[in-house]
C-alpha cells in the first residue's frame, strides 16, 4: 500500500519493507512493480533497477526507518514526510490528503524499459552460485527465479517497454505459480505455526 501512495508519512520508526519471498512468494498487488518504477525513476537505467529491484526483493530487506527507507528508494525525497510524535500523525496526514485533493488526477504511468532476459539469465546463474556456495537454498532459487523474470521483463529483448499493467501480469503469474507449489505452503504453514521462516 505504501508504494502505490502518491505521499506518505511515516513516523520515525516505521518498518517497511516486501517480505513475501521468506514464504516463498512474490509481493502481490504490485509490489515488484513499484519498486522497479522507484528504482528505475532513480537510476535511469534498466539494467541497475532491475539489479536492485531483484536483491532487494529476493532477500525480503526491510528499512527501521525512513532514512534507511530512502536507501531503499522506499521514502521519495521532497514527496513524503516523517513525523517524530505518533500523535501528531493523523493530523499530518489529514492535512497532506487535503493539499493533494484540489486537482488531484491519477497519472498513468509510462512504459519502463525492461533488462530482458539476458539479465534474467544472468540472475539465474547468480542464484545457482550462491545455492551451490550454500547461501540459497533450492526454494530459494525457484522464488528467485520468479522475482528476477518480473525485474527484468523474462524473455523479452533488452530495452523492451513493458506497461504497469505488463509488469503485474508478470507478478500475477509468478505469484500463483509458486502458490501452488507444496515448498511454498510448506513456508507459509511455518510461518503461521513458529512465526520465523523455512529454509526449504
Amino acid at each position: 500500500i505504501v508504494l502505490h501512495a502518491d505521499k506518505v508519512i511515516f513516523h520515525a520508526n516505521s518498518v517497511t519493507g516486501l517480505v513475501e519471498s521468506l514464504v516463498g512468494l512474490v509481493p502481490g498487488g504490485g509490489g515488484v512493480k513499484e519498486t522497479l518504477y522507484r528504482w528505475f525513476d532513480r537510476t535511469g537505467e534498466a539494467g541497475k533497477s532491475a539489479w536492485k529491484t531483484f536483491m532487494q526483493v529476493g532477500y525480503g530487506r526491510t528499512a527501521s526507518s525512513p532514512v534507511v527507507a530512502r536507501e531503499l528508494a522506499m521514502f521519495r525525497d521532497g514527496v513524503d514526510e516523517f513525523v517524530m510524535n505518533r500523535d501528531r500523525m493523523l493530523d499530518r496526514a489529514v492535512r497532506a490528503v487535503k493539499e493533494l485533493s484540489g486537482a488531484y488526477r491519477v497519472e498513468r504511468r509510462e512504459p519502463i524499459p525492461m533488462a530482458g532476459r539476458e539479465a534474467w539469465v544472468e540472475m539465474q546463474a547468480w542464484l545457482e552460485e550462491a545455492r551451490e556456495a550454500g547461501r540459497l537454498t533450492p526454494h530459494d532459487v525457484t522464488t528467485g527465479t520468479q522475482i528476477a523474470m518480473i525485474a527484468t521483463g523474462g524473455d523479452v529483448g533488452q530495452g523492451a517497454e513493458l506497461s504497469e499493467d505488463d509488469i503485474l501480469a508478470l507478478e500475477r503469474k509468478a505469484f500463483l505459480a509458486l502458490a501452488k507449489t507444496p515448498e511454498t505452503r510448506a513456508r507459509i504453514e511455518h510461518m503461521l505455526n513458529y512465526g520465523s521462516p523455512l529454509r526449504n
